[in-house]
């Protein structure tokens, strides 16, 4: 149908975006990390440095903390009612096809391994979750978001009624509470087991990913 246009078009260019390498000065610095954080360009690439290791950091111990998960439930063998749960899921969902049922209940069943070792865990060893250690978890979520769309940091007063306005909601204050419960779990088990630590670079270990 394009094809067939016969009439003349006239095009107005309102805005022409170019991409060009900024100066390294006061004003970048400010854009990047806030204002007054960054001072000079070897403060700039200190600063640099120091997210990415903190990155790194951060994917590490994602990454033990798989590792961990994997190896507790390899070695905590116990048996679940399956048939039972299976017919509790299709109570529970009528939507629930058979078909989907059986392709997710593999990792419905390994999740509810954990929940039920994670919770012996927490009782046997009498860990307490604070709301004040959730409060804080969910601040520094909070934090890292709007840090996203704007380098200079919100003040504590702000933050911190955001994060109260946060955990009002029942959702998300039960998601924290969880991330939280696992997080100490984690550092728990970190004191039980021998870890063999390495250092590695960036691309070795992607490898182990």
């Amino acid at each position: 149908e394009a094809a067939d246009l016969k009439s003349n078009f006239e095009l107005t260019v309102k805005n022409v975006n170019r991409l060009e390498e900024s100066d390294l000065n006061q004003e970048f610095f400010d854009k990047i990390f806030g204002e007054d954080v960054v001072h000079n360009e070897e403060e700039f690439r200190a600063k640099i440095a120091e997210e990415q290791e903190a990155m790194m950091a951060q994917d590490a111990e994602r990454k033990l903390q798989d590792e961990l998960y994997n190896f507790v439930l390899s070695k905590v063998n116990f048996e679940l009612p399956n048939e039972f749960l299976k017919r509790w899921l299709k109570v529970s969902n009528e939507k629930l096809s058979d078909q989907e049922l059986e392709e997710g209940y593999a990792d419905f069943a390994k999740n509810l391994k954990w929940t039920l070792i994670e919770n012996k865990i927490i009782k046997d060893n009498n860990i307490e979750i604070k709301y004040e250690e959730v409060f804080q978890a969910a601040k520094q979520r909070l934090d890292a978001q709007f840090r996203m769309y704007s380098p200079q940091a919100l003040d504590e007063e702000q933050l911190g009624q955001y994060t109260v306005q946060f955990l009002q909601n029942k959702d998300n204050a039960n998601k924290l509470f969880e991330e939280v419960k696992a997080l100490k779990v984690f550092d728990y088990l970190k004191t039980v087991v021998t870890l063999d630590k390495k250092e590695i670079d960036n691309t070795a270990f992607k490898k182990l990913e």
